[in-house]
C-alpha cells in the first residue's frame, strides 16, 4: 500500500482523515491510514514524461493538461535550440532516456572529432562513434547530432559527446523563448488567432528543416528499357529503386498552428512588421499576440505565470 504524497500532512487527532486514497496494485483505494506501507513524496511519478514538462500544471484543467503532453510528442524540431527559461527540471532527463543524445559509454580521451564520428581512446583501445547526419525521421524531419567535444579533451564516462535533435548540452529543448502578449489587436486574434512578429521570420526563429524520399521505378520490357526524363543511365536489372533524398528549409507563416506547453494553441492570422506590433514601456515589440479570452475559459492559467517568471528570467538573465 502506498499513500499519497500530500498525506505527510495527516492530523491525527480528526476522525475523517484517518482514511487517506493509497495505490495497490496499479489500483487506487481509499484505506485506513493503519493499512498504509509506504508514502510516496515525490510527486512527478504521478505524471507521464510529457505531462512532467509542463511547469506550473497545478493551475491547469486536466483535459488541457493531457492534450498538452500529448501535442509535445507531435513538436517539430526546429533548425536552431535554446535553453527554455522556465523548466521543470526533467528536460535532461527526458533527453537523456530519448536516445538522441551520444553518450560515452567509458572514460577516455578525444583523438578526432568530424561532422560524422568521432575517435577517442579508452581502455587501452580507440573508439569509433558514429554521428546522425540530416537522417530523415518518419514524419519526414531532420534529425542531426552536433558535437558536443572538442579535440584532446578529456571525458568521463556518462558524458555527452553529441546533440540531438531537439536537445541544448544534453536537455530537451521544443519550444522557443518569445515575447508574448495577452491582448487584442482588431480582431486579428479573435477566438484563437495568434499575431505573429516578422521577426520570427526573418532571424528563422521558428524555422525547420524537412527531408523528403522519393522513389522512382523503372522496368526493362523486351523491347528496350524505360527511359526517365534528365536521367542519364538506363536500369541495368529489371527493377531499379532510386532514392533522392531533398532537405527543405520550412518557415513559419499564416495558416501554421502553434501550441504552448498550456495546449494555448492557434492559427497564425496575420504575420506584421515589427514597427506595427505591441511593444513595451522601453520600446522594445513583442513576438507574438495572443487572445486574453482564451485564458480564464480553458482554464490553464499556467501560462501566465510561465510568462511571468520567464520575463523576469530573460530580465535577469537566469533560468528556472
Amino acid at each position: 500500500m502506498v499513500a499519497a504524497g500530500n498525506s505527510l500532512a495527516l492530523n491525527q487527532d480528526i476522525q475523517e482523515e484517518q482514511v487517506v486514497p493509497a495505490r495497490y496494485h496499479q489500483e487506487f483505494l481509499t484505506i485506513a491510514w493503519e493499512q498504509v506501507h509506504f508514502r510516496s513524496i515525490f510527486s512527478f511519478q504521478y505524471f507521464s514524461i510529457g505531462a512532467s514538462l509542463i511547469p506550473f500544471i497545478e493551475h491547469n484543467d486536466a483535459n488541457r493538461a493531457l492534450m498538452s503532453s500529448n501535442m509535445q510528442r507531435q513538436a517539430v524540431a526546429l533548425s536552431r535550440f535554446e535553453k527554455c527559461i522556465v523548466g521543470t527540471g526533467l528536460e535532461q532527463q527526458a533527453a537523456l532516456d530519448s536516445g538522441a543524445l551520444s553518450i560515452a559509454e567509458c572514460g577516455g580521451r578525444v583523438v578526432y572529432t568530424d561532422t560524422d564520428k568521432i575517435l577517442f581512446s579508452g581502455n587501452g583501445d580507440i573508439l569509433s562513434i558514429p554521428l546522425v547526419m540530416y537522417q530523415r525521421s518518419d514524419k519526414n524531419t531532420c534529425m542531426h547530432q552536433k558535437l558536443q567535444v572538442q579535440r584532446g579533451k578529456c571525458i568521463k564516462k556518462g558524458q555527452i559527446l553529441a546533440d540531438g535533435a531537439a536537445t541544448v548540452s544534453g536537455e530537451l529543448s521544443l519550444e522557443k523563448n518569445v515575447l508574448v502578449a495577452y491582448m487584442p489587436w482588431e480582431g486579428y486574434n479573435y477566438e484563437d488567432a495568434i499575431l505573429i512578429s516578422e521577426r520570427l521570420v526573418y532571424e528563422d526563429i521558428y524555422t525547420s528543416f524537412h527531408i523528403r524520399k522519393y522513389e522512382i521505378h523503372t522496368h526493362v520490357t523486351s523491347h528496350s528499357p524505360e527511359r526517365m526524363v534528365n536521367e542519364s543511365s538506363y536500369a541495368p536489372e529489371d527493377r531499379l529503386l532510386r532514392a533522392i533524398l531533398g532537405i527543405q528549409k520550412r518557415e513559419i507563416k499564416v495558416g501554421d498552428k502553434v501550441v504552448g506547453r498550456h495546449e494555448n494553441k492557434g492559427i497564425i492570422s496575420k504575420n506584421l512588421p515589427r514597427q506595427d506590433m505591441p511593444y513595451l514601456q522601453d520600446g522594445r515589440p513583442v513576438d507574438m499576440v495572443f487572445n486574453p479570452l482564451g485564458v480564464p475559459s480553458r482554464m490553464n492559467v499556467g501560462q501566465i505565470f510561465e510568462c511571468s517568471l520567464g520575463l523576469a528570467g530573460s530580465l535577469l538573465n537566469k533560468h528556472y
